[in-house]
């Protein structure tokens, strides 16, 4: 696994990659489902960031991008404000 790191605002926001280009495909679904719960299954820590980001690259030019974003800064309002210009890149 690589990680890299963000810098937003001189906070240091890690990114890990995880690279899933051994693995077969059904596997690579469970992987990237079962690693985005247990990233969920960690409580945030209010004293740091609000939102964790992992990266899978499942392919050489395929990449999901899973994110747990704490309901403090993402409830059901910014829903649709997100996920539109997200579908954008769809």
């Amino acid at each position: 696994m690589n990680s890299f790191f963000l810098n937003m605002k001189k906070k240091n926001i890690e990114l890990a990659i995880e690279t899933l280009e051994l693995i077969t495909n059904s596997e690579k679904d469970s992987f990237i489902n079962n690693s985005i719960s247990n990233l969920a299954s960690i409580p945030f820590n209010l004293n740091t960031h609000l939102f964790k980001f992992k990266l899978f690259k499942v392919s050489s030019k395929i990449y999901v991008l899973g994110f747990v974003v704490n309901h403090l800064i993402f409830d059901g309002g910014i829903t649709s404000k997100f996920y539109t210009p997200v579908n954008l890149f769809l």
